[in-house]
């Protein structure tokens, strides 16, 4: 592949960002299929002071090892930057959420995962393909997996606690989560694939049928990859009458962050945080 495939789209960095970069940093990554989000946070601090977007063209994706390292290698920083651990989540990556007492027992030769969740009372399990495991050593040695679910659900337990019968739902390249409490409590949390708009109304209508939310009632808050002048924010307004954007628990004001439309990011700053 050669690198124009690759284009760096938002960029944004610490007034300090020269120094603080020779310090010890963190990484964290949030992959998709098109898009590469990089941010980084100083050894003392967990505030953002780095932000980094690749975005591929419409014929290349994020699940051909080559792609990550083309990005590696372009980002000129990382080559004299100390790196202290990378943190990576995968978006779409198929989960199971299980008792935390059972074992899992499924192994496809992946990279074995368990996120343990307070906020489900569970754990989820999933796998990382060796290959992907293995191209995004490059970046750090000390890697280590978050579902990107763990992240949501890390941000929206501090950012709408608590809720009653409301649901959330969180848009990215493809797909969309959703998030559904009633009577206080999550009872649902899962991710969807998605080609048009009209695929979400339909999932979310169909889960908010199946725990007696009402439409054109119970609250509907929205985020990630979408603005309102969208045809997918038009789209969802059709169907549901109480809707409104979701903001950021954390780092809504705090470093690079503060540049970056509220709502954007939960699952990123849900393992920063």
């Amino acid at each position: 592949m050669t690198l124009q495939n690759i284009s760096l789209s938002a960029s944004f960095y610490a007034n300090d960002w020269e120094i603080v970069r020779k310090e010890k940093l963190h990484l964290f990554a949030e992959i998709d299929e098109r898009n590469f989000y990089l941010c980084a946070t100083s050894d003392e601090k967990k505030v953002p002071i780095c932000f980094e977007q690749f975005a591929l063209s419409q014929h290349q994706n994020f699940n051909q090892p080559d792609n990550i390292l083309s990005v590696h290698q372009q980002i000129n920083w990382l080559k004299d930057a100390v790196i202290a651990d990378f943190t990576v989540m995968i978006q779409n990556t198929p989960f199971q959420i299980l008792p935390n007492e059972l074992n899992w027992l499924t192994n496809n030769g992946g990279w074995q995962c368990t996120d343990l969740q307070t906020a489900i009372e569970g754990k989820m399990v999933y796998e990382i393909a060796g290959l992907i495991n293995a191209a995004l050593q490059n970046f750090s040695s000390h890697i280590k997996f978050k579902h990107p679910l763990s992240g949501l659900l890390n941000q929206v337990s501090a950012m709408l606690k608590p809720l009653s019968d409301e649901v959330l739902c969180n848009v990215h390249q493809n797909a969309f989560d959703i998030v559904l409490w009633k009577n206080g409590k999550i009872q649902l949390i899962n991710s969807y694939p998605m080609a048009t708009p009209e695929d979400a109304v339909y999932f979310l209508q169909l889960a908010m049928q199946q725990y007696e939310l009402i439409p054109n009632k119970n609250q509907l808050f929205v985020s990630g990859e979408v603005i309102q002048q969208s045809l997918f924010f038009t789209t969802l307004s059709k169907f549901f009458r109480n809707i409104e954007f979701a903001n950021r628990a954390t780092m809504q004001q705090q470093g690079v962050f503060k540049n970056i439309l509220p709502h954007r990011f939960l699952t990123l700053t849900g393992i920063i945080s």
